[in-house]
């Protein structure tokens, strides 16, 4: 069976699962034409109900009489007063509570939906950690338990009682365009607020926000929204990531606001970004009034056809009003690829403020991107991209930092001017380095403000080198790499963009300078997750290096390197990206040991990316063997504490972990660990993944104890570290993880 077979069965299936047995065989009967798939279909059905999953049809209300008639009833703390809800998940309760007295909505889930023991307790579990959802823009959980109310166990949750409207019940024109925008930046806030506890929501559509109408403290009318049925959601990357799903994968929620990923029963794709695209499906709604895909009919086969072959209709096509930065914003939030969407909710809720205070929006696409694109398709056979090497470069950009504001106190631009080329072109030595080592030590050890540095300094290169673009150009691309560096990717992104401009216009496309940029472009959406990007950034790179400098020339090499970790980075199931990404690595390997031997820096770095490549394919073995030569290699070339060193030394122990020697995992990532420290410090994100790391070899060898240790280690250091709520949301769910291989022992 093909892939687009594969994946066609598989989601007929996974909405066949859901479907009661009459309803089942109409499904299939209407739905599914093709006989060869019809019979795929039946046979993975077949599969399951042989496993006994299938064998309780689903059940309405109507089929449990017990379920009309619980008024009165106790479940633990609460006594049902009348029933105020049905749905697919089961039966919502208006109950009371007499400690503290308040009252409460008790979901109640159907017979059909209660769950084998081992769930229904991690359902529990799950609760509990929803429980603890503290935000003013989520339904509060107040208790949980698995009671016998006439007909088995069944599991149950009570919440806060709200008074609100769902979203799609807000009258159409009773909110302005501003009204509306608000509303959805709090929504997202509350998101933002589960994400940086863990926890996705995976469900999130219109039904499931209700608003309410309250009074804010200056006596005005409020709008104040509050998400619901968190019952549903998923503890990010626990063992608990999958209990409210079926065996087989089992499609929550309601299709027109689930991401592709979700769509497509990736589970492991789902991440935050999924709850980002549903955010941009109900804010397009809420603006425009209609949702950006229309399919031809509401049948299961045509949605997914329309989901699948079309682009949502621009939020400008659909209102003309709305075109520039509301397009921009909501383009972005529902783009197919995860990748390419905003990285949190709270980056959405910023752009979208943005808007209504008049300041300018993070989402936008470049244009070089599409020229560049173009450009290789008309070249197919073009390969690429390399760094700049960052040692003389930071000595370089930071002197003639330095030296510009210097100039500009002094209003002797002409004689900088010469020292420009200087710098750009000597780079001079390390003494200077050191002497800015030294001052940064003299000042107590603060870290010096390169970036702000760089900020400050390069307002005045267009007016300095205006009859000279190709020493702006190499400056500009110097800056870029300081940015890089130090963390700044999108500043680095833009003066790299610049230098390529610059380099075009001066140098011309066929120069190996206008190539350098265009790969250091490439680098910089790599890093941003953006490796679709980089991919035709890269290749039209290489190629323009091995015609002008050839195969062996270092940059050369680098560049491939680079194009094969873009094509690794978004190759999903495609086995010729995969395929040629190992071929560049292995050429580059060859090439390089053939004019600097084996125990090479660079050598040793693509022999470490083919390891990495080796894993996602599989050959753990295979790979072992790679990230313990360059570990113990680069170890006797640079010494143990280099940052290099302890790079290898990671990726070698998370190799061992994933072959189960977890012995020599814990001796490996042991002194690495220590060696991070010394290096970073305690809240360094190297220092965090690592000690993550660590503690997962332990909870794996049951020293539940040291592994709780290094989380505990962990958690304090990333709070000290403050500004990485992701880091501190992964800390987080590696604890609840942790909690649940320790209540299950």
């Amino acid at each position: 069976m093909d892939k687009t077979r594969w994946q066609t069965a598989k989601q007929l299936f996974q909405a066949a699962v859901k479907l009661s047995p009459a309803e089942r065989k109409r499904f299939i009967q209407d739905e599914i034409r093709d006989e060869d798939l019809r019979a795929d279909v039946e046979q993975l059905l077949n599969s399951l109900c042989e496993s006994g999953y299938l064998n309780s049809p689903i059940a309405s209300v109507d089929e449990y009489p017990a379920a009309n008639a619980m008024e009165g009833k106790q479940l633990g703390e609460f006594r049902l007063i009348r029933r105020i809800g049905a749905g697919g998940m089961g039966l919502v309760y208006e109950a009371e509570q007499l400690h503290p007295s308040r009252r409460a909505a008790v979901k109640i889930l159907l017979p059909s939906n209660s769950l084998v023991p081992e769930q229904s307790n991690r359902f529990l579990f799950e609760a509990e950690i929803l429980g603890n959802l503290v935000h003013p823009g989520i339904v509060r959980i107040f208790s949980a338990g698995n009671s016998d109310i006439g007909f088995g166990q069944t599991p149950w949750f009570a919440m806060e009682l709200l008074s609100g409207v769902p979203l799609h019940d807000l009258p159409a024109d009773e909110l302005g365009l501003e009204q509306k925008l608000e509303l959805l930046t709090k929504v997202c806030d509350a998101v933002q607020y589960a994400h940086q506890q863990g926890v996705i929501h995976r469900d999130l559509k219109p039904g499931n926000i209700l608003v309410e109408r309250t009074i804010s403290s200056n006596s005005q009318p409020s709008l104040v929204p509050k998400l619901v049925d968190f019952g549903i959601a998923r503890v990010l990357d626990g063992e608990l990531g999958n209990s409210l799903m079926t065996a087989q994968g089992d499609v929550l929620g309601t299709l027109a606001y689930m991401s592709p990923e979700q769509l497509s029963g990736q589970t492991d794709s789902v991440d935050e970004r999924s709850d980002i695209f549903s955010l941009g499906i109900i804010g397009y709604e809420l603006l425009a009034g209609v949702r950006p895909f229309q399919p031809t009919n509401h049948t299961f086969a045509e949605y997914m056809r329309c989901r699948e072959s079309s682009d949502p209709i621009p939020l400008s096509k659909v209102r003309a009003e709305f075109a520039g930065d509301l397009d921009a914003i909501f383009g972005q939030a529902i783009a197919h690829n995860p990748m390419h969407r905003y990285s949190s909710a709270a980056a959405l809720a910023e752009d979208i403020r943005c808007f209504l205070s008049h300041r300018p929006i993070s989402a936008r696409r470049p244009s070089l991107y599409s020229r560049s694109v173009k450009y290789a398709k008309r070249n197919a056979t073009l390969v690429g991209g390399a760094a700049a090497t960052v040692a003389a470069s930071l000595i370089g950009i930071i002197l003639f930092a330095v030296e510009a504001q210097h100039a500009r106190r002094e209003s002797r631009l002409a004689s900088y001017e010469k020292t420009k080329v200087e710098t750009v072109n000597e780079f001079l030595t390390n003494d200077f380095m050191m002497n800015l080592i030294g001052a940064a030590n003299s000042h107590g050890g603060e870290r010096l403000p390169v970036e702000q540095l760089i900020d400050e300094s390069l307002g005045d290169l267009s007016t300095l080198y205006a009859d000279r673009p190709a020493v702006e150009a190499a400056i500009r691309n110097e800056a870029g790499t300081i940015y890089y560096n130090v963390g700044a990717v999108l500043k680095a992104k833009s003066q790299y963009e610049l230098a390529h401009e610059l380099f075009e216009s001066s140098v011309g496309s066929e120069h190996y300078d206008t190539f350098e940029t265009l790969n250091n472009i490439g680098l910089c959406h790599l890093r941003l997750g953006q490796a679709e990007e980089a991919v035709p950034l890269f290749r039209t790179s290489l190629a323009g290096q091995i015609r002008l400098l050839g195969e062996l020339e270092r940059r050369t090499l680098h560049t491939m390197n680079n194009l094969a970790s873009a094509l690794r980075a978004c190759a999903g199931d495609s086995d010729s990206m995969l395929s040629e990404a190992e071929s560049l690595l292995r050429r580059a390997i060859e090439c390089r040991e053939q004019t600097s031997g084996k125990v090479d820096r660079d050598r040793l770095t693509y022999l470490a990316g083919l390891g990495t490549l080796l894993i996602s394919q599989g050959r753990s073995d295979e790979a072992l063997t790679l990230h313990q030569e360059v570990y113990v290699n680069m170890t006797d070339l640079l010494g143990k504490n280099h940052v290099t060193s302890l790079t290898a030394g990671s990726r070698y122990a998370q190799t061992l972990y994933e072959t189960g020697q977890l012995q020599q995992a814990e001796q490996t990532l042991t002194p690495v660990l220590s060696g991070l420290v010394l290096v970073h410090g305690e809240s360094h994100p190297s220092t965090l993944t690592n000690r993550r790391l660590l503690s997962r070899i332990y909870r794996d060898m049951d020293n539940f104890e040291s592994a709780q240790q290094q989380l505990n280690l962990a958690e304090e250091a990333a709070t000290k570290l403050g500004g990485n709520q992701e880091i501190l949301a992964k800390i987080r769910r590696d604890l609840n993880r942790l909690e649940a291989r320790r209540n299950a022992r």
